[in-house]
């Protein structure tokens, strides 16, 4: 049997879900995480503490099930910032996976195990409310990126350094 997998990155910990093609849900984990506040109306977290618990709940999610990673036909990855970065409305699911549910919708539709997004999704989960993208999160990362434009092509030669420093 083919299965999907769904990994939400989330504020306060990562999210694993394996799927059947059917929608029925196989195996889920969560790793949790610090979400530090070192200052009024400001949060902080570390990217190590996020690569950690991905690979932590991913490793649950497969050993918990006994499903093999070579069965594992796709990976879709969610995180709620998206909403922001993207300026997109983000849909509240009737299921408690929701994000990282949506995430294995994604790989199943990207390998071709379902016609659409659209179909699967009226097929397989109801939404229960919308939160739309917050407009001064929106404008901050439009110019975080401009910033991020501008000095990628000077960076990208110290980017290829640092990686064979670490790499030897």
């Amino acid at each position: 049997m083919a299965y999907l997998m769904g990994i939400d990155v989330g504020t306060t910990g990562t999210k694993t879900i394996l799927i059947e093609e059917t929608g029925k849900i196989a195996s889920s984990n969560v790793q949790e995480y610090p979400l530090h506040t070192p200052r009024p109306n400001w949060a902080e977290q570390n990217p190590e503490d996020w690569w950690k618990a991905t690979v932590e709940s991913v490793n649950k999610a497969l050993s918990d099930s006994k499903i093999k990673a070579e069965d594992v036909k796709g990976i879709g990855l969610s995180g709620q910032m998206q909403a922001d970065i993207m300026n997109l409305e983000m849909a509240t699911l009737n299921i408690t996976e929701g994000a990282a549910f949506g995430a294995a919708i994604l790989a199943g539709v990207g390998t071709g195990g379902y016609d659409s997004v659209e179909e699967t999704c009226d097929d397989l989960i109801l939404t229960t409310s919308r939160t739309k993208p917050i407009r001064e999160n929106v404008k901050v990362y439009h110019e975080y990126y401009e910033i991020y434009r501008s000095l990628y092509p000077a960076l990208t030669q110290n980017f290829d350094r640092i990686g064979e420093l670490i790499t030897g």
